[in-house]
């Protein structure tokens, strides 16, 4: 007897275009937040206590985590490792060096040679997916930039976050010129069993160097901090375009000059 898979992978692409999202009412915060399994909870305090030696033994209950607060069933998508390319002005290059990527951002093509291309690589990226058909590009909205690092989590040393704070800032600086995102776009730096989040307010990237939260703390504060972002996507249907300020130094390098 023939095996018949809902919705299975050999059918064409168009027979599998999804409906449009319906509009539901979202949950507040703190009840999706309460939402979350208890195993997905337990899986990520289990390996931070671990006091693991190398970082990818962290992203498996780490991705695990963020699924669960941003569902599948409201098209959200974790992207580990996540491509992020340096944005461009437009006019600045021939058509045939540039392309346009699923953020909205214009990019410096395969083809650019002589051109400096930065790509960098956060440890998660969520995007809220707008499905297209096959003849329009792609689209998903930036909504959150989560980067992981080992620690020790013991008091009896205090942990050198400067580098990783680095790290995040160029992916925050990086994703102000990225028109898909949300104007407000926030990141979180997980060091161990602490966390500091970062935010782009008016086109500029700010943080407290000294705002680190203990992820463990009384009211499970990084888990509401990212309920209260899946809530604030739950119904998006279509992109929202941030007004982005080209303020990178050095936006187009191009070998030999400007």
């Amino acid at each position: 007897m023939a095996i018949t898979i809902q919705n299975s992978l050999e059918r064409p692409l168009a027979q599998l275009m999804p409906a449009p999202l319906q509009f539901e009412t979202p949950p507040s915060s703190i009840q999706h937040a309460n939402s979350i399994p208890q195993f997905v909870k337990w899986n990520l305090k289990r390996v931070i206590l671990a006091d693991v030696h190398y970082e990818h033994q962290l992203y498996g209950p780490d991705n695990t985590y963020l699924h669960s607060i941003f569902p599948i069933h409201r098209n959200f998508s974790v992207m580990p490792q996540a491509l992020l390319r340096r944005a461009i002005r437009t006019g600045r290059l021939n058509d045939l060096n540039v392309s346009t990527g699923s953020t909205g951002a214009t990019h410096v093509g395969r083809d650019a040679g002589g051109i400096i291309k930065i790509k960098i690589y956060p440890d998660f990226l969520v995007v809220k997916v707008v499905p297209t058909p096959e003849d329009r590009p792609r689209t998903q909205q930036v909504v959150c930039v989560v980067e992981i690092k080992l620690g020790d989590i013991s008091a009896v040393r205090d942990v050198d976050t400067s580098q990783a704070e680095a790290q995040m800032l160029e992916y925050m600086t990086t994703l102000i010129n990225h028109p898909f995102r949300d104007p407000n776009l926030k990141g979180y730096l997980i060091v161990a069993d602490k966390y500091l989040e970062f935010r782009i307010e008016n086109n500029v990237v700010v943080y407290d160097p000294d705002g680190w939260i203990g992820i463990f703390s009384s009211g499970d504060p990084l888990t509401v901090a990212l309920s209260n972002i899946a809530v604030a996507e739950w119904n998006r249907t279509t992109m929202q375009v941030a007004l982005v300020a080209f303020a990178m130094m050095a936006a187009e390098l191009v070998a030999g000059g400007l």
